[in-house]
């Protein structure tokens, strides 16, 4: 009330950790502080006499020092709630349109033996039984189509924009609202929550078990030990990427645990006397133990024993243990769960068992695919890691150790830019959330990028700790601007000024191709005029200094320079996942199914119906270079499709198939089977990818593109126009039709 004594509580930017809220008492007059009596926040000094001109008393630092008030949590619901459906409406939108990818074709495919009643076996190539699972139950709901596909992935993907609340009080309101939106518009994170893959079922279980290790250090309530044991089994259940994730959460909660850790090693400090980061550490790491066995591999060599095979022709599935590495790999087993079990018992039994009893039951129910297939069991605790022990040198995709500097480069400039800047400014300024926040994107990165096998849609895993991280910075900056005295002296000349020097900078670089026809004089006067308005631009940024501080104006400088990265960061996410999702144009893919082929099979299902053979008739698709993907997905319902290679099948006269597909190299092999009663032969691109030309360059060819003015046009227009001076790679194929079916009515 005007001229009457109140107190206010509210979140702080900034807080300690044992103080996340502020409460400041005095006089608040006319919209403004006239007198504090008291405050608890340390760095907000306080005073008994505060002049009521001064930008303290028009700005109090509510929320980290800047805001006028912090907004009212109802507010917050509101912002959620209309991100959140905005979120939904993007990844449900147009869901099944694009053609079924190489890989949701076999996540498809399966899950729907599943689905069927056909059950399902764990295989490591296509990673954990969880997303076969949800995608049976999709299909049991919604049917058995593109869409449903992808529908598991979509509202994980929406979901994940909510994560944030659950840190909310350590990131701050206003840091958690923009994680949450640049979680919404992130390009990676939009196209593969499009996408029927495990990455972003990975992402939503990663940042909910590192909200559930801060939560527990807060309050050490048992429950969060509870969830951290669900979120540790879901995680190896989906993908193995989960032995990043937990080594990533773990090493930290070492660093905090090490006196503990140090004291019980030389036997002064018992296991149930840790913090709560060192209690954290057991349970991730009694959990984690069993899951490890299978790095054994990496020594058989040296051993002499069949650890994880490596070799496919010896008919053994890879990652499986041999022999007497049989016996080896279930005493090394059985050891690392009874050492786990007793450190965990050790610590706390109650809450050990009961966290222990979660993840095991979510892992048996998984991997023994609901009781019908107990094998699964083995292969999820050796093979899943015995795979890709196998796997990490073949380094499939054969991408380059910058890969990840690149794709976020194209796609997550905004995160990554406020990110690395804050990062720097956390390792020497923040407290130990912060600090782990600095530390999480930059480890993340250098795990993805020393891993063998590097693909796109592993950049989710890169963005997303750089989201948290940005946010973080950007809400932390935003709270110390003093918004309404610095717009009032002239502040917002700076949402006008940035832009204008962006455009300026942009003619500059392309200053020679603006008109070829210029002679050297007119191309140097140009120059000129271009320097000279970045010259105004500068002093208006030094009179700006001087009239609302340094500070503020660089502060309002970063604000302006990021609303147009968010800006860019909006049309790059929309034009990778709307504007020809399946031609790939885009670095984010890797390797697409041609739009030409989901045409195709409308085609031939209408076949079938002219045929009035329906679900029966004949096609022979030719199964060389992997050609039996997507169709196995697209030709599901049908009973007599012949997949053979026909390279090695070579067909001895005419076929009795109703559609034949045949892989370019093998044309004039099937002709004895195709030149009598089928139409000629049409040509259509199968697959196609991304002109993968940066492969050749060096770490200095890279580097010298980033210093050299000349070299950028060519990076510049790929980035905003994604113009190519390569074009797609592609591998067709030929069809064939029996020529009896009026191919008009196909049309």
């Amino acid at each position: 009330m005007t001229g009457e004594e109140t107190t206010i509580s509210f979140d702080y930017g900034r807080p300690a950790a044992s103080s996340p809220g502020v409460t400041v008492r005095g006089r608040w007059e006319s919209g403004r502080w006239v007198e504090i009596v008291s405050t608890d926040a340390r760095d907000w000094p306080k005073t008994t006499s505060l002049d009521s001109g001064s930008e303290l008393a028009e700005s109090p630092p509510v929320s980290g020092g800047g805001w006028r008030r912090d907004l009212p949590f109802r507010w917050e619901v509101g912002v959620y709630l209309a991100l959140f459906v905005v979120a939904l409406g993007m990844r449900m939108y147009d869901l099944g349109g694009r053609a079924v990818h190489h890989d949701e074709s076999l996540h498809g495919y399966f899950s729907w033996l599943l689905f069927n009643g056909s059950g399902y076996s764990h295989d490591p190539l296509m990673h954990g039984p969880f997303l076969f699972h949800i995608t049976a139950g999709s299909f049991f709901l919604f049917g058995d189509n593109e869409f449903s596909l992808r529908l598991a992935p979509a509202l994980f993907g929406a979901v994940l924009i909510l994560t944030p609340l659950l840190l909310r009080k350590r990131l701050g309101n206003v840091s958690a609202l923009l994680i949450s939106g640049m979680l919404t518009f992130s390009p990676s994170l939009l196209y593969f929550s499009r996408f029927a893959r495990n990455d972003i079922f990975v992402a939503v279980w990663t940042v909910v078990l590192v909200a559930m290790v801060w939560r527990y250090m807060d309050d050490r309530r048992p429950r969060y030990i509870y969830f951290t044991a669900a979120l540790v089994a879901l995680g190896f259940a989906t993908k193995e990427t989960q032995y990043i994730v937990v080594a990533l959460v773990a090493i930290p909660l070492l660093v905090m645990a090490r006196s503990d850790v140090l004291g019980w090693v030389w036997g002064r400090r018992k296991i149930s006397e840790w913090n709560p980061a060192g209690g954290m550490l057991v349970v991730i790491v009694t959990l984690t133990l069993p899951m490890i066995g299978a790095v054994s591999g990496l020594l058989q060599g040296t051993l002499g024993l069949t650890l994880a095979n490596d070799d496919v022709t010896t008919g053994l599935p890879l990652g499986v243990a041999d022999g007497t590495g049989e016996i080896v790999a279930v005493v090394i087993t059985t050891f690392l769960i009874v050492f786990a079990a007793v450190i965990g018992l050790m610590w706390d039994r109650r809450v050990w068992l009961i966290g222990f009893a979660i993840a095991a039951s979510i892992f048996v129910v998984l991997f023994s695919s609901v009781f019908t297939n107990w094998g699964g069991l083995a292969s999820g605790l050796w093979q899943g890691l015995g795979y890709w022990v196998a796997q990490q040198d073949v380094a499939r995709g054969g991408q380059p150790d910058y890969y990840y500097v690149m794709l976020t480069s194209v796609y997550e400039f905004l995160p990554a830019t406020i990110g690395l800047i804050g990062a720097v400014y956390y390792a020497f300024k923040g407290d130990a959330f912060t600090r782990f926040l600095a530390y999480w994107p930059l480890a993340t990165f250098a795990a993805y990028s020393a891993a063998g096998e590097k693909m796109p849609w592993l950049e989710v895993q890169v963005v997303l700790p750089f989201i948290f991280l940005a946010g973080k910075a950007l809400g932390d900056l935003l709270s110390t601007l003093h918004w309404r005295p610095s717009l009032a002296r002239g502040g917002y000349y700076v949402f006008v000024g940035v832009p204008i020097a962006v455009i300026v900078l942009w003619r500059l670089i392309f200053l020679d191709d603006d008109q070829p026809g210029l002679g050297g004089l007119e191309v140097a006067a140009r120059a000129v005029v271009l320097f000279g308005v970045l010259a105004l631009l500068a002093v208006g940024l030094f009179w700006l200094t001087r009239c609302i501080g340094s500070r503020q104006a660089l502060g309002l400088t970063a604000v302006a320079v990021v609303g147009l990265m968010a800006i860019l960061t909006v049309r790059t996410g929309w034009v990778a996942t709307y504007q020809d999702p399946d031609v790939p144009t885009e670095l984010l893919v890797y390797t697409q199914t041609s739009p030409a082929l989901a045409g195709l099979a409308q085609e031939i299902e209408a076949a079938a119906s002219l045929t009035r053979e329906g679900e029966g008739m004949k096609v022979i698709i030719d199964g060389a270079s992997g050609f039996t993907w997507p169709w196995t997905w697209y030709l599901r319902d049908y009973t007599n499709v012949s997949y053979a290679n026909l390279g090695f099948a070579r067909p001895e006269g005419p076929s009795d198939a109703y559609v034949a597909i045949v892989h370019t190299r093998n044309e004039n092999i099937a002709r004895a089977a195709t030149e009598e009663g089928f139409t000629e032969g049409r040509r259509f691109p199968h697959r196609q990818w991304f002109p993968e030309t940066y492969k050749q360059t060096t770490w200095s060819q890279f580097f010298n593109t980033l210093v050299r003015p000349s070299r950028w046009q060519n990076a510049l227009n790929f980035f905003v126009y994604r113009e190519m001076s390569q074009s797609l790679g592609s591998e067709d194929a030929f069809v064939y039709f029996d020529d009896g079916i009026p191919l008009r009515a196909l049309e």
